[in-house]
């Protein structure tokens, strides 16, 4: 892996030199998954400086440096005590990369207003610097995922099935939302995950909601419950995400499942290389409302998973909403998720997700869990 922190920066310098686009001359990203992209450091109040030439600045905080440098392969890792000694650090690195003017590219999605204007503020910033906007360049970087990053995306979605068998076996009468969430959790514990960057349960009226968060409500009989698991293995994830009937499924949310299984079977067998986030998303939409014209669906049908459970490619309609959107063609081992915008009639909704992987050929299906709206 230490060799693939080095890979990166150094193709992220290719395209910031070459790419006229994207042409930065330094990076500087404080978000976790961009210092987890780069570095392998994701920890809170740190941040990585990239330059144009594949060279890297970490800063720390100092109750972290020893054992950052103790793991790290860069030789560039300054500490700080404070807010003022953070910009400090990025000062020195300014004059040390000689950035002292061209541009510098900030992740605008993943900054307040306040922190850009503290990061840009005369005598942090070199008076010559122009600053951009760099989402789309870390996005576009890590939408294709390398051999060890689709080995713990492969290990996640492996975890992912385990947490929902036993979610599914949870389901009954009497028991809460929650305590079908913990028992998963602890099941996806067990088999490997490090975290969760999501652990949705909504049950009853509840389901007709975009993200039902785990509540104390107990499940009752002709509910349906819908899950949903974003896992966390060495810090890529995989979703997936089932709806499950406590009972007898009423005529029209059994039309509507059966809607979604196929808006989901067409659109994992478009999911080839040379396909698109907005020519998929369409389809899956195109699919589903012909077959459930009269409910409601919301959000991006496409998107994108890793270092976060919900990154680009993303369709532009959802941009706003989600990761920056993507107009690129897929290419090989560009990982999705698919059916996560739902369908929702009022006092119940369903959804199904799966993660996929683009390949050279035929796409592969990394989560397989049952489609079946019945339990058992």
């Amino acid at each position: 892996m230490e060799d693939l922190y080095l890979w990166r920066l150094a193709e992220c310098g290719r395209i910031m030199r070459h790419d006229m686009v994207n042409d930065f001359d330094v990076l500087l990203l404080m978000s976790s998954p961009g210092m987890s992209y780069f570095t392998g450091n994701d920890r809170p109040w740190s941040y990585v400086m990239v330059t144009r030439f594949g060279a890297a600045g970490i800063g720390v905080p100092e109750t972290d440096l020893e054992e950052v440098t103790a793991s790290s392969t860069f030789d560039h890792i300054k500490s700080f005590a404070d807010r003022e000694g953070m910009l400090r650090t990025m000062s020195e690195y300014y004059e040390f990369f000689k950035a002292g003017s061209g541009s510098l590219g900030l992740e605008f999605a993943r900054i307040t207003p306040v922190v850009k204007e503290v990061l840009t503020a005369p005598g942090v910033l070199p008076a010559g610097m122009e600053v951009r906007d760099c989402s789309p360049l870390v996005s576009r970087l890590r939408s294709v995922k390398e051999a060890a990053e689709m080995k713990l995306i492969r290990e996640a979605a492996a975890v992912a099935g385990t947490g929902m068998a036993v979610a599914a076996a949870a389901i009954e009468p009497g028991v809460t939302e929650s305590q079908v969430a913990a028992r998963a959790e602890l099941a996806m514990g067990e088999s490997g995950a490090a975290g969760f960057h999501a652990v949705h349960v909504a049950s009853g009226p509840r389901t007709a909601i975009a993200l039902g968060r785990p509540s104390a409500r107990a499940l009752q009989d002709g509910d349906l419950v819908t899950v949903c698991l974003y896992p966390s293995v060495g810090g890529y994830s995989a979703g997936i995400c089932r709806t499950f009937c406590l009972g007898r499924p009423l005529t029209e949310q059994a039309r509507a499942h059966d809607a979604y299984q196929k808006a989901q079977r067409d659109a994992i067998t478009a999911a080839t290389a040379g396909a698109a986030a907005d020519g998929l998303d369409g389809r899956f939409y195109k699919s589903l409302r012909a077959g459930a014209p009269s409910l409601l669906s919301f959000g991006p049908a496409v998107h994108g998973v890793g270092l976060e459970a919900v990154e680009a490619p993303v369709a532009a309609a959802h941009s706003l909403f989600e990761a920056p959107g993507s107009a690129e063609p897929f290419k090989p081992n560009t990982v999705l998720v698919l059916g996560g915008c739902g369908l929702y009639a009022g006092q119940w909704g369903l959804r199904i997700e799966d993660t996929v992987a683009v390949g050279e050929g035929e796409p592969e299906l990394l989560t397989d869990y049952p489609y079946s709206l019945k339990l058992g």
